[in-house]
Protein backbone atom coordinates (compact mmCIF):
# COMPACT_ATOMS: atom_id res chain seq x y z
CA UNK A 1 0.00 0.00 0.00
CA UNK A 2 3.26 2.22 0.44
CA UNK A 3 1.81 4.26 3.15
CA UNK A 4 -1.50 5.35 1.81
CA UNK A 5 -4.83 4.69 3.23
CA UNK A 6 -7.59 2.82 1.42
CA UNK A 7 -10.05 4.78 -0.05
CA UNK A 8 -13.10 3.14 1.99
CA UNK A 9 -16.07 5.34 2.65
CA UNK A 10 -15.56 4.85 6.53
CA UNK A 11 -17.94 6.67 8.71
CA UNK A 12 -18.02 6.65 12.29
CA UNK A 13 -19.39 7.92 15.41
CA UNK A 14 -17.42 8.51 18.24
CA UNK A 15 -19.05 7.69 21.40
CA UNK A 16 -15.64 7.80 23.50
CA UNK A 17 -12.52 8.59 24.43
CA UNK A 18 -9.95 7.67 26.93
CA UNK A 19 -6.06 8.08 27.21
CA UNK A 20 -4.02 5.87 28.44
CA UNK A 21 -0.59 6.23 29.58
CA UNK A 22 0.95 3.04 29.26
CA UNK A 23 3.13 2.74 32.16
CA UNK A 24 6.14 3.79 32.63
CA UNK A 25 8.01 3.24 29.37
CA UNK A 26 5.47 2.29 26.96
CA UNK A 27 3.83 4.13 24.30
CA UNK A 28 0.79 6.41 25.29
CA UNK A 29 -2.45 5.44 23.60
CA UNK A 30 -5.68 6.44 22.94
CA UNK A 31 -8.87 4.07 23.26
CA UNK A 32 -11.73 5.12 20.90
CA UNK A 33 -15.24 3.82 21.25
CA UNK A 34 -17.81 4.37 18.17
CA UNK A 35 -20.47 3.21 15.85
CA UNK A 36 -19.61 2.44 12.71
CA UNK A 37 -21.72 2.76 9.28
CA UNK A 38 -20.92 -0.31 6.96
CA UNK A 39 -22.30 -0.54 3.72
CA UNK A 40 -25.81 0.61 5.29
CA UNK A 41 -25.11 -2.21 8.33
CA UNK A 42 -24.57 -0.50 11.66
CA UNK A 43 -22.02 -2.11 13.92
CA UNK A 44 -22.76 -0.35 17.41
CA UNK A 45 -19.84 -1.73 19.51
CA UNK A 46 -16.48 -0.89 17.55
CA UNK A 47 -13.05 -0.10 19.64
CA UNK A 48 -10.27 1.10 18.29
CA UNK A 49 -6.38 1.53 19.65
CA UNK A 50 -4.80 4.40 18.36
CA UNK A 51 -1.27 5.09 19.24
CA UNK A 52 1.01 7.64 18.28
CA UNK A 53 3.05 6.69 15.71
CA UNK A 54 1.29 6.68 12.17
CA UNK A 55 0.27 3.60 11.20
CA UNK A 56 -0.33 2.37 14.44
CA UNK A 57 -4.10 1.82 14.81
CA UNK A 58 -5.85 -2.03 15.67
CA UNK A 59 -9.90 -1.65 15.56
CA UNK A 60 -11.76 -4.52 16.89
CA UNK A 61 -15.61 -5.20 16.32
CA UNK A 62 -16.34 -6.08 20.40
CA UNK A 63 -19.61 -8.27 19.15
CA UNK A 64 -17.71 -10.35 16.56
CA UNK A 65 -13.75 -10.10 17.65
CA UNK A 66 -12.92 -12.79 15.04
CA UNK A 67 -13.51 -10.37 12.46
CA UNK A 68 -10.55 -8.47 10.84
CA UNK A 69 -10.01 -5.02 10.21
CA UNK A 70 -7.83 -2.64 8.85
CA UNK A 71 -6.46 0.05 10.87
CA UNK A 72 -5.31 1.79 7.94
CA UNK A 73 -8.95 2.27 6.76
CA UNK A 74 -9.65 3.83 10.09
CA UNK A 75 -6.88 5.99 10.62
CA UNK A 76 -7.95 9.51 9.19
CA UNK A 77 -11.82 9.55 11.10
CA UNK A 78 -9.77 7.97 14.14
CA UNK A 79 -6.92 10.90 14.46
CA UNK A 80 -9.11 13.43 13.22
CA UNK A 81 -11.72 12.59 16.23
CA UNK A 82 -8.81 11.85 18.61
CA UNK A 83 -7.06 15.58 17.73
CA UNK A 84 -10.04 17.54 17.80
CA UNK A 85 -10.91 15.62 21.37
CA UNK A 86 -6.93 16.08 22.90
CA UNK A 87 -7.61 19.74 21.42
CA UNK A 88 -10.51 20.27 23.12
CA UNK A 89 -9.00 19.32 26.48
CA UNK A 90 -5.62 21.27 25.85
CA UNK A 91 -6.96 24.68 24.06
CA UNK A 92 -2.83 25.35 23.75
CA UNK A 93 -1.99 22.76 22.05
CA UNK A 94 -4.64 20.86 20.46
CA UNK A 95 -3.44 17.50 18.71
CA UNK A 96 -0.77 16.74 21.30
CA UNK A 97 -0.10 13.56 22.65
CA UNK A 98 1.15 15.07 25.69
CA UNK A 99 0.20 12.52 28.18
CA UNK A 100 -1.16 15.06 30.37
CA UNK A 101 -4.72 14.07 30.05
CA UNK A 102 -6.42 11.10 31.39
CA UNK A 103 -10.39 9.38 31.45
CA UNK A 104 -11.49 12.36 29.78
CA UNK A 105 -10.25 15.56 32.15
CA UNK A 106 -7.01 17.46 31.23
CA UNK A 107 -4.50 17.80 34.29
CA UNK A 108 -2.80 20.50 35.31
CA UNK A 109 1.18 20.91 34.57
CA UNK A 110 3.40 21.04 37.47
CA UNK A 111 4.04 24.57 38.88
CA UNK A 112 7.68 25.58 38.24
CA UNK A 113 9.64 25.05 41.03
CA UNK A 114 9.85 28.40 43.99
CA UNK A 115 12.10 27.07 45.91
CA UNK A 116 14.87 29.79 47.14
CA UNK A 117 17.37 27.71 49.05
CA UNK A 118 18.59 25.34 46.17
CA UNK A 119 22.13 25.62 46.03
CA UNK A 120 22.45 25.70 42.15
CA UNK A 121 23.77 22.24 40.80
CA UNK A 122 26.61 21.71 43.48
CA UNK A 123 24.82 18.59 45.41
CA UNK A 124 26.51 16.06 42.77
CA UNK A 125 29.89 16.82 44.29
CA UNK A 126 29.38 17.51 47.72
CA UNK A 127 29.48 13.55 48.26
CA UNK A 128 32.62 12.88 46.32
Amino acid sequence: MNGESSDRDTEIEVESIKSHPNGVAGEPFRVVWFKLADGGMIRPRMMAVVFELDYCVAVLDLDDPDDCWRGDEFELPLRRAVAAWVGSLNKEAPGQWNGNERDGVAAEEPAASTDETSTGGDDATANG
